[in-house]
């Protein structure tokens, strides 16, 4: 079984773990003391916390009674080894580790893309976790590939899309002609540099259609592979 999950964090951890499994008094406890509560969930089988070393969006990928495709091995590093985790509702979430708590769709609140969650069979696992190294060239690669040879056209579009907001200050060269002639000519040359032909070019169905397949791509290559093994299954 796999399972696919997203988090975000601004304060550079991510964790994995079961509302259901935490204390009564956890809210309090991390109101309290936010760290001392998570790192005693964490040594309870509860939590499991993954410092990511930055802020930003992370990628999970759960795969439950089986092995991470052998073609992540090679790029799987750094692993950490959770003796049990409890899921006692079958329920995991991942989140941003600023949002553990008794009711994280609340705490998320409007930040939905800070956390999501599973449904897994109940019970205690072990646990391995890795931190993923993948060369940009790989999944490059694999966006090319399926976008075909209208790519290079999506690519040029997006250079000359990226190239219009630095030329736009080349438009403050018109200013010496005065302040009447620049609100004429070098204003609106600006707006358009800066605004109107970039919207246009990152709206053509070609580059949406662009878009949504990188999405789709790098959906398949996770920030964080999890292997989970229920305990006492044969």
């Amino acid at each position: 079984m796999k399972a696919i999950l997203s988090a975000g964090t601004d304060v550079a951890s991510v964790s994995l773990f079961d509302p259901a499994a935490l204390d009564d008094s956890f809210d309090r406890q991390i109101e309290a003391d936010p760290q001392a509560a998570i790192e005693t969930m964490g040594d309870a089988g509860r939590v499991i916390e993954f410092q990511t070393g930055g802020d930003g969006d992370y990628l999970f990928h759960l795969y439950l009674d089986e092995p991470m495709p052998a073609s992540f091995e090679k790029y799987a590093k750094d692993p950490i080894s959770v003796d049990t985790f409890a899921i006692p509702s079958g329920t995991v979430w991942a989140v941003g580790t600023e949002y553990v708590s008794h009711d994280p769709k609340t705490a998320l609140g409007r930040a939905t893309h800070m956390g999501s969650r599973a449904e897994v069979p109940p019970g205690e696992y072990e646990v391995t976790l890795y931190r993923t190294d993948w060369p940009e060239r790989l999944i490059e690669r694999e966006v090319r590939k399926r976008t075909g040879k209208p790519g290079r056209l999506e690519s040029t579009l997006e250079t000359i899309g990226g190239a219009c907001f630095p030329a736009a200050f080349f438009s403050f060269a018109l200013f010496p002609l005065g302040l009447r002639r620049w609100l004429m000519y070098g204003l609106p040359l600006a707006l358009s540099l800066l605004f109107v032909i970039p919207f246009i070019i990152f709206n053509l169905p070609i580059m949406k259609r662009a878009q949504k397949i990188r999405a789709e791509v790098e959906r398949e290559y996770p920030s964080v592979v999890v292997e989970m093994r229920r305990k006492g299954r044969r």
